[in-house]
């Protein structure tokens, strides 16, 4: 990744590597969203186990209690399956981490709780489906405005807003095209599920990768420990650690707001 400039400053006209200035536009598109995806997977990983592995793994029931129990700490994620037999509402409900699924149903389901919605009705679906992704498009909107470097926020709040709405495409041409579904094999379905998601995400993900990208997330390595720094062939630096030292400071701003402890 870091031989692409791409990785390191976001969009740029700085040149590509030789092995990169022939792909069309389209594959190198794909090929920086694959790795992107890669990256934020692993980190997702890693975040979610660290923790694990420390109450859990090293500290045990006899310092943290009940939460060290291994079953305190199940995966954030989800099978695959859920792509390929449910399509993006797969992909966002059943694949991808859940680590904010309850911040993101509560709304909903307090107002099933107190009889504004029916349950399993199609308008309790699209109240959570609107809640769930405009929560998550607010919480990463407030993520991206904290970023030293000038991102657009903006864009990628919109990734997430307009997630529904590829669910409710696909949702609406599945129930078109329903009395022919059973009679077409079901690989057959489940790879028209995944390309679905592919293409969806292939138009849309830009608007969160480029700002992501833009704001700096890729210089941090995702693991800890780099066998390729360790071994000398990496321009990050040197030794085996990757992660920088933690520097805890007090940063003074221009206004109020701005200013706080930076890590």
């Amino acid at each position: 990744m870091m031989k692409d400039p791409f990785f390191k400053f976001g969009v740029t006209t700085f040149a590509l590597p030789s092995y990169l200035q022939l792909l069309p536009l389209s594959i190198l598109r794909l090929y920086r969203q694959i790795l992107e995806f890669c990256a934020i997977t692993l980190s997702l990983y890693i975040n979610s186990a660290i923790p694990a592995v420390v109450i859990s793994g090293i500290f045990g029931p006899r310092i943290f209690g009940l939460s060290a129990e291994p079953w305190y700490w199940p995966s954030f994620w989800g099978s695959f399956s859920n792509v390929l037999e449910r399509g993006l509402d797969g992909f966002w409900g059943g694949f991808w981490h859940q680590s904010f699924r309850i911040v993101f149903t509560t709304p909903t389901r307090y107002l099933i709780k107190n009889d504004y919605l029916k349950p399993h009705s199609s308008a309790a679906m699209l109240c959570s489906l609107i809640v769930a992704f405009c929560l998550s498009a607010l919480m990463h909107w407030a993520g991206c405005i904290v970023f030293f470097i000038n991102t657009n926020a903006v864009r990628m709040a919109l990734f997430f807003i307009i997630q529904p709405m590829g669910i409710l495409i696909q949702k609406a041409l599945c129930a078109t095209v329903q009395p022919y579904l059973n009679k077409i094999p079901q690989d057959i379905r489940y790879a028209g599920n995944f390309l679905y998601v592919l293409v969806w995400l292939f138009l849309t993900s830009n608007l969160f990768i480029e700002e992501l990208v833009r704001g700096g997330t890729c210089l941090l390595p995702a693991f800890p420990i780099s066998i390729m720094q360790g071994l000398g062939i990496s321009e990050t630096g040197s030794g085996w650690w990757s992660w920088p030292q933690l520097y805890i400071r007090w940063h003074t701003g221009d206004k109020w707001w701005t200013s706080g402890l930076t890590i």
